[in-house]
């Protein structure tokens, strides 16, 4: 049974204990767009009203714009009285929405259409979906699909078989669902520096009972070993967190120490760096504070996290130190081609052909060695360069630092001594140009 977002708590009595399923959703990506066609029917079909559905709002404009307006849509068609069917058809409307293209979206459905339409056009749906977003911030939910089964935190769109499981699980039960029911006891020290401050306190414990409510937690301080624990909070955790249900969601960010693993700082979005990185002999732009930019060149969100930065840089001039991340074998080249024009030609070389390998990465040896002569080094140079161990070693040298500080994955940027992995925000990287400490 399909129940309309808001009136989802009139329906808590249809069954003697109905499971609650909630979805935050971003009707521009492809991983909801599954979860809607292939495993919600069945779900609906298999539970009926013992399933209660709860559709929350998560469009992430970075990523799929106009996700803004489609999810606006979806409030709107509340309204209209056709939630669901407008669902089902959002999820087929190709291409970016257009308020044009929403309204005759609209058109075909049962319902009142001019509700729906007035809600469109004067932005009657903008309050519910800010509602959403900010708590979906609260909660520290980035991604889409993102799912609770009554309080079981489930990321992605997981297999079918997984939401049934739990489902009868919770059903079997007098008392809502909780992770605490199916994970094992799991003990963990988080280690913590002195100076990291409010960064290393705020959410950490929160996120973490949340996503690991057995986990027997005890703080310490961060010994002075800096190299062996570089970075700040520092998460060790015993191996029985392999059984836990949300283990999938960090096992790629584990590292293997003795009898433990740590958390790499991926899992935590940022972290405090209790080193800063080498800026020596390495590519610049800028004067003032530094923030240090490691980019792989085949990373998908590098090029616009570099287009914020450098949007800043024209408002609140700081210093702009590149470092290369290698990916995917595909980076190696790409790398060895620009640090070829840094050590040839310098930041005034550098600086544009770091900019076009971001926006318009050549496919193959052909087109690199095309943009490679934008710069008016002979292409012979790059063939030279690849067999030059300063060149190598650079890129080791870089490679070999991101690798200390437990970064696997780009866009990684250091602002001050705070890592941030994934896009950084223009309001938070302006607000530390400006002057803002973000270790505080």
């Amino acid at each position: 049974m399909r129940i309309f977002p808001f009136v989802v708590a009139a329906f808590l009595s249809l069954a003697a204990k109905p499971v609650h399923l909630v979805e935050w959703v971003d009707f521009k990506c492809p991983f909801c767009s599954q979860f809607a066609s292939e495993t919600l029917p069945l779900l609906q079909d298999k539970f009926g009203d013992d399933l209660i559905i709860e559709i929350r709002q998560l469009p992430i404009e970075s990523l799929h714009k106009g996700a803004t307006l489609a999810a606006e849509a979806s409030v709107c068609a509340e309204d209209g009285g056709f939630f669901w069917a407008f669902h089902d058809a959002l999820f087929h409307l190709q291409g970016e929405p257009t308020l044009e293209g929403l309204l005759r979206l609209a058109q075909p459905l049962e319902g009142d259409y001019n509700a729906y339409s007035s809600c469109l056009r004067f932005g009657g749906g903008f309050d519910r979906v800010a509602t959403d977003l900010e708590s979906a911030i609260r909660q520290g939910i980035r991604s889409t699909p993102f799912f609770f089964i009554d309080e079981i935190p489930i990321a992605g769109n997981l297999p079918t078989e997984t939401f049934v499981s739990l489902i009868e699980k919770a059903l079997d039960i007098r008392t809502p669902l909780k992770l605490v029911d199916i994970d094992p006891p799991i003990q963990g020290v988080l280690r913590i520096d002195s100076d990291c401050g409010a960064p290393c306190q705020e959410g950490i414990s929160l996120w973490l009972e949340r996503t690991f409510p057995t986990l027997d937690l005890k703080r310490a301080p961060a010994p002075d070993d800096i190299e062996a624990y570089p970075w700040s909070p520092y998460l060790e955790v015993d191996t029985a967190i392999a059984g836990a249900f949300r283990f999938s969601e960090v096992a790629r960010r584990l590292i293997p120490r003795g009898e433990r693993w740590v958390l790499r700082p991926s899992v935590f979005g940022s972290v405090y760096l209790r080193r800063a990185p080498i800026v020596e002999n390495r590519p610049t732009r800028g004067e003032g504070p530094t923030a240090v930019f490691y980019t792989s060149f085949t990373c998908p969100y590098c090029a616009q996290e570099a287009r914020l930065l450098g949007e800043v840089q024209k408002e609140a001039p700081f210093r702009l130190v590149f470092k290369h991340f290698i990916r995917v074998q595909e980076d190696i080249p790409l790398a060895v081609a620009a640090e070829c024009i840094w050590q040839q030609g310098g930041d005034t070389l550098f600086w544009p052909f770091f900019d076009a390998l971001l926006t318009n990465r050549p496919r193959d040896e052909a087109a690199l060695n095309l943009l490679f002569a934008t710069t008016g080094l002979p292409t012979t140079t790059r063939a030279e360069c690849a067999e030059d161990p300063l060149i190598l070693d650079a890129i080791r040298t870089d490679q070999t630092e991101a690798d200390l500080f437990g970064i696997d994955a780009t866009p990684a940027t250091v602002l001050g001594r705070t890592l941030h992995i994934g896009l950084v925000d223009k309001k938070q990287i302006l607000f530390w140009a400006q002057g803002g400490n973000e270790d505080d």
